[in-house]
């Protein structure tokens, strides 16, 4: 569904705003217009999500997200409506490239499983990787049920984290993993009984 509101956003776009779309430029290879698509859409994902963090009218509508106490990897649907549309802004990035190369269905596909994934209920760092892609170890971080927290904000990639010094690196693998939710409960959650207790790492 994802995928599909992404693609069909971007044919809006390019409707209503042609100037968006640039000219051709032969010569490029097509791989590096659909690298240049992912980043693109990464980046615009970790600005979405900065902006949910930073602004209280936003922050109150991701909170939701971040009311669950139990990550899993369905927790990355786990939002208000509008958050959603917040993020149909990744749209952009795919028409910059868009008079260029058409990026496939198949990356957006692998794209959108990469960002479900660090809210998986494991203790999973990627080991060197885990220093560019986000890891559910990282991510977990971000999670935490100590307040509203603006780190390790990334989607796919840790580059943007790390740029604007908001990346925090998880201990190795061993540690107890930390509780997440919101501290106090603001947000009702599912849970009627204690707090549950995470998956061992």
């Amino acid at each position: 569904m994802i995928v599909l509101l992404g693609a069909g956003f971007s044919g809006l776009l390019a409707r209503a705003a042609p100037w968006l779309v640039p000219p051709r430029m032969p010569g490029i290879p097509r791989w590096c217009f659909v690298a240049l698509a992912v980043l693109g859409i990464d980046a615009v994902d970790w600005l979405n999500h900065l902006a949910n963090h930073r602004l209280t009218a936003l922050w109150r509508l991701h909170a939701v997200h971040h009311s669950q106490e139990e990550l899993s990897i369905l927790t990355t649907y786990r939002a208000h409506p509008l958050v959603h549309v917040s993020f149909l802004f990744s749209a952009v990035p795919v028409l910059a490239v868009a008079g260029n190369t058409a990026t496939p269905a198949a990356v957006f596909t692998a794209y959108a499983c990469l960002g479900a994934l660090p809210h998986a209920n494991v203790g999973w760092t990627y080991g060197p990787a885990g220093r560019i892609l986000v890891s559910p170890a990282y991510h977990r971080l971000h999670h935490a049920a100590t307040g509203r927290l603006d780190i390790n904000l990334g989607t796919v990639f840790a580059l943007w984290d790390a740029a604007s010094r908001r990346a925090v690196w998880p201990a190795r693998n061993g540690q107890p993993p930390i509780e997440t939710g919101l501290g106090g409960r603001p947000v009702p959650v599912e849970q009627s009984g204690p707090r549950p207790h995470a998956a061992p790492t």
